[in-house]
């Protein structure tokens, strides 16, 4: 397994953290866990902590753009600015019921949330970022664990207890009606969902069992190896980056090519418990259990001109970065440079003629 993706310390403090989420691109960062919820509008630069409810934060989720957010601790809670307001508190008199998962479409409109007590666990389901619920699923036990979005929040993935078959569900309108995906009984609890942006690609991971799906849950395989032990996963929108942290080996690991290859990266052994992606896969949080939140950025992009020829370097301790190029900054158009990079000493360099017209570089996961 190749080692590469340096994972660098942010400025948030120590905390028995919980959960992250990230905005597409990758800017805007949140966090929760015991008793806090901090936010970063730089990429974890700096962190603020949020004036919400004191209690034991399970899970979070974020709108594309980073401006709408939603929490639970047992109840749901969203802000769309500074304010953390109850949204929503699951259940009746006589039916107790505790949200501990939740997922977002991209617009933040769309809502999710599972169940996790024994009672009668059910999944909810908002069109209005919140503002009114509906309860899509009732079930007997065993409870309901994670659930994940299509960026459209049309599609959608829940996941159950152990030790019962049937234990994963798709749903592809919204939540109005859901169908087994006939997993077979395992003796592990299934810990994380994640979803491609149009949910055709499915990761599930119940330690120490990972397995993925290509075509929206109708058939599932095995994604990981023996001792990866991964506890919670993320993928980047179309699928193709894979990030999975373990609690139980203490590693961040990261695939660049759907699964079929991993890597393991340069960060601490801890107790890693949550991770989340940008829309690229370029940059990534992550959070132990009872530490601190580490961010992976791209690796920096040198550019020197001489002779008629712009070189490009970067580090080659970063691997399954590609170079790309565009004549506007702002436009989504990247292209691939199909110039093969040469090693120069401790560096990937790629030389182009030089032009009188604007380029613009970047480094990318494919």
């Amino acid at each position: 397994m190749a080692s590469a993706q340096t994972w660098t310390r942010t400025s948030a403090p120590t905390n028995a953290w919980t959960a992250v989420a990230a905005s597409a691109d990758g800017t805007r960062l949140v966090a929760v866990g015991n008793r806090f919820i901090y936010t970063s509008t730089n990429y974890g630069l700096t962190w603020i902590s949020n004036s919400a409810p004191i209690t034991s934060w399970l899970s979070v989720a974020s709108s594309a753009d980073g401006t709408k957010l939603a929490a639970v601790a047992n109840s749901v809670y969203t802000n769309s600015g500074t304010v953390w307001t109850l949204a929503f508190t699951p259940g009746s008199p006589g039916n107790q019921q505790a949200a501990g998962a939740i997922a977002s479409s991209a617009d933040g409109t769309k809502l999710v949330i599972a169940d996790y007590l024994l009672f009668t666990p059910s999944i909810y389901t908002s069109t209005n970022a919140g503002a009114t619920w509906l309860n899509v699923i009732s079930s007997p036990s065993p409870p309901w664990d994670a659930v994940a979005s299509s960026a459209d929040g049309n599609y959608l993935v829940a996941a159950r207890a152990n030790n019962i078959s049937s234990s994963i569900y798709t749903s592809t309108n919204a939540g109005t009606s859901w169908v087994s995906n006939n997993v077979s009984s395992v003796p592990f609890i299934w810990t994380s969902l994640a979803s491609s942006a149009n949910g055709s690609v499915l990761l599930a991971a119940a330690a120490p069992l990972f397995l993925a799906s290509t075509n929206a849950g109708t058939n599932w395989t095995y994604a990981g190896y023996a001792g990866l032990a991964i506890n919670k996963v993320a993928c980047s929108t179309n699928g193709n980056v894979w990030f999975g942290v373990s609690s139980n080996n203490g590693q961040i690991y990261s695939s660049l090519n759907a699964g079929a290859g991993w890597i393991t990266n340069n960060a601490p052994r801890t107790n890693w418990i949550a991770i989340a992606a940008s829309k690229d896969g370029n940059r990534a949080v992550a959070a132990a259990a009872s530490g601190g939140i580490y961010t992976l950025l791209p690796p920096p992009l040198s550019i020197s001109n001489a002779n008629n020829k712009v070189s490009l370097f970067w580090t080659t301790n970063e691997i399954g970065f590609g170079l790309q190029q565009n004549t506007n900054l702002a436009a989504a158009n990247w292209v691939a440079v199909t110039n093969e990079p040469v090693v120069a000493n401790t560096f990937y360099q790629v030389s182009l003629p030089a032009t009188n017209h604007p380029q613009f570089f970047r480094l990318a996961a494919p």
